[in-house]
């Protein structure tokens, strides 16, 4: 018999560690998925809906390396985005998840989540570190349908350069003061200024989530707590649309 049976292997080459470093981190998940699976699972004509959100949260954004190297990632009714803890690093990790909460707010979804800073490594077969981790504990929470922010994401905003228009985009909770992202800022500036070529026409979409919105608040067959959710958002709303007076508001309805 050979010894060569016996011989150990070559070794095989080592592939390099993913980079492992400092990372704005959100992590967003769409509020009242789950329950709006188990109606679709005994209404199968409106499956279709699924496939869109699903199709919506993955086709949004496009990872970008050149700016801060964005990443994002989808399962399920999740997503974590993430880049470099630089200026444009932050701008992609908010501009992408402002224009997923646009997106899925016409479907009727609300968005939940934060936005974080720590080590992360996030490749398109990993995600792994504190960065995730702080960011996920937003959502675990429990908290209102808002996109929160860090204090260290907050400190680092403080020293970057103005010109980004960090002011415009970053707000308050209304109801505990906590730092937030504000999602609705394009609500809240609609008719500010004269109209410009490639401005956004809110006016038909603003009413339908407005009517959306009391539909939902106003629904006592609702769970308490996915109703409770529904009634902070109705307020932001009415806050946000009443800085022009512009579009409609969220009313009772009886």
């Amino acid at each position: 018999m050979s010894d060569d049976l016996f011989a150990e292997p070559p070794a095989l080459p080592v592939a390099p560690s993913p980079d492992y470093k400092q990372r704005y981190v959100a992590y967003l998940d769409v509020l009242g998925f789950s329950s709006f699976v188990e109606w679709i699972d005994q209404h199968p004509e409106n499956r279709a809906s699924v496939h869109s959100v699903i199709t919506k949260l993955r086709n949004t954004l496009v990872k970008n390396p050149h700016r801060g190297a964005f990443m994002f990632t989808q399962f399920s009714d999740c997503v974590v985005l993430s880049a470099d803890r630089t200026a444009e690093g932050l701008a992609a990790v908010i501009h992408g998840a402002l224009i997923l909460h646009r997106n899925l707010l016409g479907d009727g979804f609300l968005l939940r989540g934060g936005i974080a800073v720590g080590n992360l490594t996030h490749t398109d077969d990993a995600i792994f570190g504190l960065g995730f981790l702080k960011a996920y504990a937003f959502d675990k929470s429990g908290s209102p349908p808002r996109i929160a922010l860090s204090s260290d994401v907050t400190a680092d905003i403080a020293t970057y350069d103005p010109t980004w228009k960090w002011d415009i985009v970053v707000g308050a909770d209304h109801v505990d003061g906590s730092p937030m992202l504000n999602t609705l800022y394009e609500m809240e500036g609609y008719g500010s200024r004269p109209p410009q070529a490639g401005d956004l026409v809110l006016d038909r979409p603003a009413a339908q989530i407005a009517q959306g919105i009391s539909s939902m608040a106003c629904n006592r067959t609702l769970d308490t707590r996915v109703r409770a959710k529904w009634i902070w958002f109705r307020d932001y709303w009415n806050q946000a649309v009443s800085k022009q007076g512009i579009l409609p508001k969220s009313v009772w309805l009886e």
